[in-house]
């Protein structure tokens, strides 16, 4: 009887503990929940910090999109010339070497030479032009015309202007043509002011091929080395358009 008693009280402590400890893991959840919601109430839970993430992250990529699709591409050379009303009918490319912003800024300032230029072109048969100076404006736009035997590269001058730009065509023959930085050349020779003219030295030239059907043009920022041989020493025939800044 004794025994049984004793089993008794040993499943009944038993019981009272479980009872016990199960209270306290209720209570501990409770405090934990509330801890959590009080969290939520004040701040932003991390449910809504994923989907605010989400939305910036979706306008953001809207609007580069939209900006993609807004933003003009870049204008090249060519697409600048045909705009013009003055360059229409003109059977002459512009080399993809000229600097576009040069273009632009200086074609801004003295607009009427410009078209001085093209008119000229346009109006008369450049190939078959005796070799002599063409005055079209004065001193602001005149253009000579040259024949010559092309150089060698070792023989050539890199040569730089101040108060006139070249718009320079070759009209038969062909050439190579160099072009360079005028901050990343040194000069040699000091600017000849009566000449518009000084020479330069440079590691930063590049050379061109230059055919009939193409112009260049050369502004105050570019050095140029022009009447090089292209492959093979020939005859050339070349207008320089020079126009005033």
């Amino acid at each position: 009887m004794n025994q049984k008693k004793t089993i008794v009280k040993i499943f009944t402590s038993v019981a009272l503990v479980a009872a016990v400890t199960f209270s306290l893991s209720v209570v501990g959840q409770s405090i934990s929940t509330k801890n959590i919601l009080a969290k939520n109430t004040n701040g932003i839970t991390k449910n809504e910090v994923t989907n605010n993430q989400l939305t910036s992250a979706l306008s953001a990529e809207k609007n580069n999109n939209m900006t993609e699709k807004t933003q003009k591409p870049s204008q090249t050379v060519a697409e600048w010339f045909a705009e013009k009303s003055w360059f229409k009918g003109c059977k002459l490319t512009p080399s993809n070497t000229i600097n576009l912003e040069e273009l632009k800024k200086h074609y801004a300032v003295n607009k009427a030479y410009w078209e001085k230029v093209f008119e000229f072109i346009s109006k008369n048969d450049l190939v078959n032009l005796p070799v002599a100076k063409y005055t079209i404006d004065g001193d602001n736009v005149f253009a000579p015309v040259s024949e010559y035997e092309t150089k060698l590269p070792a023989d050539g001058k890199w040569e730089a202007h101040k108060k006139y730009l070249d718009i320079q065509i070759v009209l038969s023959g062909k050439e190579q043509m160099g072009i360079a930085p005028i901050k990343e050349s040194t000069v040699v020779v000091p600017y000849n002011e009566t000449k518009d003219v000084m020479f330069v030295e440079t590691s930063a030239g590049k050379d061109y091929h230059a055919q009939p059907g193409t112009f260049f043009i050369f502004f105050p920022t570019e050095a140029h080395r022009p009447n090089m041989m292209d492959g093979e020493q020939v005859k050339v025939k070349k207008i320089v358009f020079k126009v005033k800044m």
